[in-house]
């Protein structure tokens, strides 16, 4: 890798990443509206996001402090990341459960599942393996592969993505042979883990192909081509996953990384390059900044309107009702955004630093 492409591919915040979140969130919101509901994919996408991100990022913190030192923050840096926002949120639900049971369908909650939420442990909660914040059964996945890649970091720094791939995929074929009875085992060696493993592979496709972009984006007439046929092809891949939806179903199903893993990686390379060749709007940017508060807010606010709307007739008003909902969940996420994102993490970001 020359230093050249080393500069320009770990010089700037990828713009492209932002865009991918921002359409990976609008889907899960539009998954569940219950009278639209074809979005869950949008989860594999935020899960290969996250198998890219953490090699970009692990080698960042290589070249700027060295990968030993940064052992001793990766975990914390990670985790308080996401539990600030993501404990509150199950507090809240929790006593909401508890005090007004009736506005919760099939939601069933003790002490013992409050533990295991905040723990990140998987069990079954009225035919579903999901904690008590409903949207928290992705950050389960989620923490296993930061675990996963830290024990790959301990192994071998050089070879992190090659030795977390093994294991994810080793984990993935284990979930179809072993027969278990354990809710969490059963949960943990699900196929989606191939979702982090595509983003890895993601990582070193568009390291190696990010400077020939560059180049392509210097002739006019090759770049507005390139645009069309790559925007072509993630409208395709889409369209292809909405359509395919309901074969594989809404949960953590059986071939999940496969029918919504593979497409969700090919859109992220495509997306990639597009943001290689063309400057991502400022808006686009912005929602892909709020879009881990916005995911954890919005599961209430879109619900409640999408319910009142399964009692209305009138098509049009059932749109508006949804939208009205997802609406809610933006104006309630930014200052949720500021709050935890901004100021909590800030907070702990320099605390750690400076420990």
């Amino acid at each position: 890798m020359g230093n050249d492409l080393e500069i320009n591919f770990y010089g700037n915040k990828i713009k492209s990443i932002q865009l991918l979140r921002a359409i990976a969130i609008i889907f899960v919101m539009i998954e569940h509206v219950s009278y639209w509901g074809f979005g869950a994919f949008g989860v594999d996408i935020f899960f290969v996001i996250s198998g890219f991100v953490m090699m970009y990022s692990t080698h960042m913190e290589e070249v700027t402090k060295g990968y030993r030192s940064g052992l001793k923050t990766f975990l914390p840096k990670r985790l308080l990341r996401i539990i600030p926002l993501y404990y509150v949120m199950t507090v809240l639900t929790y006593i909401a459960i508890r005090v007004f049971p009736r506005f919760f369908r099939g939601t069933e909650t003790d002490f013992t599942q409050l533990i295991k939420s905040f723990l990140f442990i998987p069990y079954e909660s009225a035919a579903h393996t999901m904690p008590i914040v409903k949207v928290g059964w992705c950050l389960n996945y989620e923490v296993l592969f930061y675990l996963i890649f830290f024990i790959a970091i301990l192994i071998s720094y050089k070879y992190r993505g090659i030795i977390a791939a093994a294991a994810l995929v080793g984990m993935s074929i284990a979930g179809y042979l072993v027969n278990t009875n354990s809710i969490p085992v059963r949960f943990w060696l699900g196929d989606v883990n191939l979702d982090f493993v595509y983003g890895i592979f993601a990582y070193y496709i568009c390291l190696t192909t990010h400077k020939a972009f560059l180049t392509f984006k210097e002739k006019k007439a090759l770049r507005v081509a390139l645009i069309i046929i790559l925007s072509a092809a993630v409208c395709a891949l889409f369209a292809l996953l909405i359509s395919g939806h309901r074969i594989i179903g809404d949960d953590v199903t059986p071939y999940r990384g496969v029918s919504y893993g593979i497409p969700a990686f090919l859109i992220f390379v495509f997306v990639y390059w597009i943001g290689v060749l063309l400057d991502i709007p400022k808006f686009c940017v912005w929602i892909g900044d709020i879009s881990f508060s916005l995911f954890l807010i919005h599961y209430y606010p879109v619900m409640f309107f999408a319910r009142l709307g399964e009692g209305v007739q009138n098509s049009f008003l059932r749109v508006l009702l949804a939208l009205v909902g997802i609406l809610l969940a933006f104006v309630l996420s930014v200052p949720v955004h500021y709050l935890f994102d901004k100021k909590i993490s800030g907070k702990i970001a320099v605390f750690l630093k400076k420990n």
